[in-house]
């Protein structure tokens, strides 16, 4: 998976250009979404969480695989969760960005940077 989001570069290009510019209100209302969605997020994120290690499938090599396999779905889709929550948190700072609100970006992009430090820890 890359872990390039090149969308929220872009955008937060175009913004420090000039070229995408928003009011506070519009950027307010735009960044808002894209911060619940990293919340919900989040929540998807704890429920995955508990999936990534099981127990109760028996002592046999195929019972092994099979749980291996769960286990296995269960980080690629936790990443895939974590990786998601740091893109909107960075979309939200490109959002913000845009309308010169740089309290909102810096408090976004901290937010993107405590989503990697959260899944470093959890590896």
């Amino acid at each position: 998976m890359s872990t390039d989001p090149i969308y929220a570069k872009q955008l937060y290009a175009a913004a420090e250009a000039g070229t995408f510019v928003l009011t506070e209100e519009a950027a307010r209302e735009c960044a808002g979404h894209f911060t619940w969605y990293a919340d919900r997020l989040v929540a998807f994120q704890d429920k995955v969480k508990a999936q990534r290690r099981l127990a109760g499938f028996g002592g046999f090599e195929s019972a092994a695989e099979l749980q291996a396999g769960f286990e296995s779905k269960a980080d690629q889709g936790y990443e895939a969760l974590v990786h998601a929550e740091r893109v909107a948190h960075q979309m939200a700072a490109a959002i913000f960005r845009a309308a010169g609100l740089f309290h909102e970006v810096d408090s976004a992009n901290a937010a993107a940077q405590n989503s990697i430090a959260r899944e470093v820890a959890e590896q």
